[in-house]
């Protein structure tokens, strides 16, 4: 029977098949399912499409329904997807006709319910049955979002009783939580008044068991900067006011009233205290301390071994190196002066009274020349029998006067040892520290040319650098190798070449068995190598670094496609790694290749991790989820960094060569390796011992417990492929 030849016959069976499923059933989704079966046989439809709106208010959750099952998917349809994105409407109406290739839909709105749309072939409703077919739809939508709104009250009572349980049972696991952890924790309002301390925060502070506590936090403490020892309590409190929260990658020194202090790790959270009604803005600070006061200490010994020379007590080359670098990236208001000194006849001390001898003569020389400056400044030991001294806030009037003072000091030692008088002198040059000196290198080769000149024109004399002294031979080096750099990316020819080598990193146990081979890049230049170590520095200063490391990361991706035996390791540089847009494209190279990914390994140096800590780590993070691992390389040679280790996401440590050089000789070079080892392990953490030279290192960093070893005692650098497998 056609549907529109009796209109109304059909809109009253529809009407009574409807009150029979309201009757019949109590579930929405049984009203639903039954209300649309007989639509659908009523009215010789070939399906329907409910599209139910999320309605917080009668416990509606975006879902679409089809019935039946079988009927395509309404989201990928050019014309009725649209309603999936619609708004939830806010009236029952007939919206809307569509007709394509005599398939009919016919959309109706439903209040607080959705959509509802009817599909049906062949012939078409006429308009007063599609007006008349409002009422019922209109209907079953008030009844189903009745029943839905029931089931969701009923459910929410049960719900409450059951978050109510759960609440009271959370409380008490919390307050068990907060008595057992081991990290004090303090809670105060917006006035600074403490309402609540767990017995850890009592025991660190010296706070009685059942004493009250209702006192303004600065009763108990103050915190202190850990480097200046400055008050910054406001400054933390007002920063948590302002951004919600405080955290210091540093740790700080809680000063206690009794004088006493500590080195904690601190965490501020400042959050809204809902309680307080008519209160708008009023929070509370809930801080937590984890006291690290010994292992501070540990650590402080262990980074004054790194960089002090255990003979004279004065800073080394590393020590020495970090303070230059200091000075040059404070903001100074003054000028600053460095000294690089030489002792003259050294060696002629060494020849008769032997090394004993010698390192007495360094001590009494260290000696006097801590005498001539003040304790703010800076001497060090930066080789076998040269030092340098950094005069900060200097003119270089007085550092010149101190030079001399030096000079004359030791010129007048008379070194006794044994049955011998020796006589020694020294050679200084001197050069003062500019407010706009920015490259910590050329202030150094400035004042050792100066120092060089004194040996040469009769030694025991200070000199001045200046231009006159100044060697431009170095300068024009680094412009020459900045040149064959230029030329080899470029790749016009083959006079100027980029090659890769490799050098395997071998497990020193049977339980390690990742394979891996370090990346090493020379360039070729008419047939002759060019060493990483001579041109590599002046690619850094002039900023082409970046593109050298793009270069051998694409180059290594590329090979791994086809060799795919074992990892191999690339060196990424601190600049690569401080600049947002080397980091992006180091990204994107990297998705090009998914499967290579896994197999590479990327060394960066625990300088330039730490120098930029949060940028690095979120980066790691990105390049782990592609299947990237990490090693930090140079371990060591900031030991600061023992604090920052547990948050980067690497998986093997290369102990800096510096400590394994002399590891069979330098007591003090093994225990840093075995404190490296111990924290690595752990950590989970695998470790690499670099420059390994000779079977007695070898056997050494073996009995120490380091997991790989790579040196040329192992296997030199062999070339990785050939330029024409790169094209």
């Amino acid at each position: 029977m056609d549907m529109n030849a009796n209109a109304a016959y059909h809109l009253v069976m529809l009407q009574q098949e409807l009150v029979m499923v309201l009757g019949s059933s109590s579930e929405p989704d049984e009203i639903l399912q039954r209300f649309t079966m007989r639509a659908i046989k009523a009215l010789n439809l070939r399906c329907i499409y409910i599209i139910q709106k999320e309605n917080k208010a009668v416990g509606l959750e975006d879902y679409h329904h089809r019935v039946p099952l079988l009927a395509p998917s309404i989201e990928t349809h050019p014309h009725l997807e649209k309603y999936v994105s619609a708004d939830l409407p806010e009236s029952s109406e007939f919206v809307e006709e569509i007709v394509i290739d005599h398939v009919y839909w016919y959309c109706y709105s439903i209040k607080n319910l959705g959509y509802m749309i009817i599909e049906r072939m062949a012939k078409p409703f006429n308009a007063g049955l599609i007006t008349a077919l409002n009422a019922p739809i209109t209907r079953f939508g008030q009844i189903y979002v009745d029943r839905m709104q029931f089931l969701s009250i009923d459910r929410d009572h049960d719900h409450i009783k059951t978050i109510s349980e759960h609440l009271k049972t959370e409380k008490n696991k919390l307050t068990h939580i907060l008595h057992a952890i081991k990290d004090a924790v303090l809670v105060f309002d917006d006035n600074g008044v403490v309402d609540f301390m767990n017995p850890a925060g009592r025991r660190l502070l010296n706070v009685k068991k059942f004493s009250s506590i209702n006192n303004n936090v600065t009763k108990y403490f103050r915190i202190l900067d850990s480097v200046k020892f400055q008050d910054i309590t406001n400054e933390i409190f007002k920063a948590c006011q302002k951004e919600g929260s405080w955290f210091y990658e540093k740790p700080v020194v809680l000063s206690l009233t009794d004088n006493c202090r500590l080195v904690v790790r601190l965490n501020v959270q400042s959050i809204p205290d809902h309680v307080k009604e008519g209160q708008e803005g009023s929070r509370y600070y809930v801080c937590t301390f984890n006291d690290i006061t010994e292992a501070h200490q540990l650590q402080q010994e262990l980074i004054w071994h790194v960089n002090h020379d255990p003979l004279t007590q004065a800073f080394n080359r590393r020590g020495f190196e970090e303070k230059m670098n200091q000075i040059i990236t404070d903001k100074r208001t003054k000028p600053s002066v460095l000294i690089c000194m030489d002792l003259d006849r050294f060696k002629h001390v060494n020849d008769i009274g032997g090394h004993l001898a010698g390192d007495a003569l360094l001590q009494q020389v260290t000696t006097l020349m801590l005498q001539e400056i003040s304790d703010n400044d800076v001497l060090a030991r930066v080789g076998g029998d040269e030092f340098c001294v950094i005069l900060e806030n200097c003119t270089i009037d007085n550092g010149l006067n101190i030079a001399e003072r030096i000079r004359k000091n030791i010129d007048r030692l008379r070194f006794r040892w044994e049955r011998n008088i020796f006589t020694v002198g020294i050679s200084l040059g001197v050069t003062k520290i500019k407010i706009t000196d920015t490259d910590a290198d050329a202030i150094f080769l400035r004042a050792d040319e100066a120092c060089l000149s004194s040996k040469e024109n009769g030694r025991n004399q200070v000199t001045l650098a200046d231009k006159n002294t100044s060697k431009k031979g170095d300068v024009e080096l680094d412009l020459s190798y900045l040149h064959c750099v230029n030329l080899a990316l470029l790749n016009l020819d083959d006079s100027y070449q980029f090659v890769l080598y490799r050098q395997r990193i071998i497990p020193v146990s049977d339980v390690t068995k990742t394979s891996h081979e370090e990346v090493l890049l020379r360039i070729r230049k008419d047939g002759k190598l060019i060493p990483p170590n001579a041109f590599l520095p002046a690619a850094e200063r002039s900023g082409k670094i970046s593109e050298i490391d793009l270069w051998v990361l694409k180059k290594t991706l590329r090979y791994l496609r086809t060799n795919k035996q074992c990892t191999l390791n690339v060196n990424i540089s601190g600049v690569t790694l401080s600049t947002a847009n080397s980091r992006a494209m180091l990204y994107d190279l990297i998705s090009e290749f998914p499967l290579e990914a896994n197999y590479l390994c990327l060394e960066i140096t625990e300088t330039s991790a730490i120098t930029n800590l949060s940028k690095c780590i979120a980066f790691m993070g990105k390049l782990n989820y592609l299947g990237v691992s990490f090693a930090l390389d140079d371990f060591g040679t900031g030991v600061s960094s023992f604090s920052y280790l547990k948050n980067l996401p690497i998986k093997y440590l290369k102990i800096d060569g510096s400590f394994i050089r002399d590891i069979c000789d330098n007591e003090i070079d093994a225990i840093v390796v075995q404190s490296i080892v111990s924290a690595a392990k752990a950590m989970n953490i695998l470790t690499v011992a670099e420059y390994v030279s000779n079977s007695d290192i070898l056997a050494k960093v073996t009995e120490i417990g380091v997991d790989y070893v790579q040196g040329y005692y192992l296997g030199e650098p062999t070339t990785l492929v050939t330029e024409k497998a790169f094209s």
